[in-house]
């Protein structure tokens, strides 16, 4: 099911050694955040100040220094745009798209040459190794009942990787060729899970067992270690489900993505703000001082700056 967000302004104050942490605690910068490279694609929501109340989501990219934000799907009132997923070459981004054009969408990395993937209501997208194969998140059935499948980024149909009945969601594709996954696990005492599987089989393995909800799985760029959102904040494991170590604190923050050299995460904090920080441990950083008014930012995708 698509991912929920809690839309709550935070604030950061920062020093100049030490600042104050997502989870409201205090660090030292790490040099992360120095050599950090590379173009990060995010949602941004933007509430209106009409009459209608509503708000307009679109995909935008910032440089991962903070500098140079950039709307790539034109504030559009009509339509829902976001969960961007960078291509493997760094030259396109699949999103998600709500309205008269709902569907899976790719574009140039620049926001220009769009066409739509799939035409009917999918979220999630997430790239093949070769950039030929999209996995998304769907549900194409009157009840809740969300799948995992795949489909050719020249459109068509998806073909279906998980069962029904089972809210499978969420992917993400390895370089390695293995999907992550969460899919919902038990009857009466509810929780989800972290799986993978091959998109070629389709058969899966059980990563995370917990009484915990798991959710928003991402594979490091060498397709060594996964990142994702608990109860208790982000976790990084080994690809084999061992080592589990905690970054964060807290359950509002969640969407993790990785820096292209695998040294850091960026990820989402309560639906509002980007933070950055390091696997080296540390304080994390607000990406974005500078915004729009009653603008709430999610769902980073980190690409490099030499692709």
């Amino acid at each position: 099911m698509p991912r929920v967000r809690n839309r709550m302004p935070v604030a950061v104050l920062c020093g100049v050694c030490m600042l104050i942490t997502a989870d409201g605690s205090a660090g030292r910068t790490s040099s992360c955040f120095e050599s950090a490279a590379g173009t990060i694609a995010f949602e941004r929501a933007i509430f209106l100040t009409d009459e209608s109340g509503s708000d307009v989501t679109d995909v935008w990219v910032v440089q991962a220094d903070g500098s140079g934000q950039r709307n790539l799907t034109g504030g559009d009132r009509v339509f829902l745009e976001g969960r961007p997923a960078w291509s493997p070459d760094g030259r396109s981004i699949a999103y998600v798209s709500v309205g008269d054009r709902t569907g899976i969408h790719v574009m140039d990395a620049n926001g220009g040459r769009v066409r739509r993937v799939t035409g009917t209501y999918a979220w999630d997208p997430t790239w093949s190794p070769s950039g030929l194969t999209l996995a998304v998140a769907s549900n194409n059935t009157p009840v809740p009942d969300t799948r995992v499948g795949v489909v050719s980024v020249r459109g068509g149909s998806v073909r279906w990787l998980t069962p029904r009945g089972l809210d499978s969601g969420e992917p993400d594709w390895s370089s390695t060729g293995q999907i992550a996954f969460i899919q919902r696990t038990g009857r009466l005492d509810v929780t989800m899970e972290v799986f993978v599987m091959s998109a070629a089989v389709s058969a899966k393995r059980r990563l995370t067992r917990n009484r915990e909800q798991e959710a928003t799985p991402a594979w490091s760029p060498d397709g060594t270690r996964i990142a994702y959102h608990t109860d208790r904040g982000i976790y990084v494991m080994n690809a084999d489900g061992s080592g589990a170590r905690r970054l964060t604190r807290g359950p509002r923050d969640f969407s993790p993505a990785w820096s292209p050299d695998g040294r850091c995460i960026a990820f989402s904090h309560d639906g509002s703000d980007i933070f950055v920080m390091s696997l080296a441990g540390g304080a994390s950083r607000r990406l974005m001082t500078r915004k729009p008014r009653r603008a709430f930012d999610g769902s980073p995708s980190w690409a490099s700056s030499s692709r």
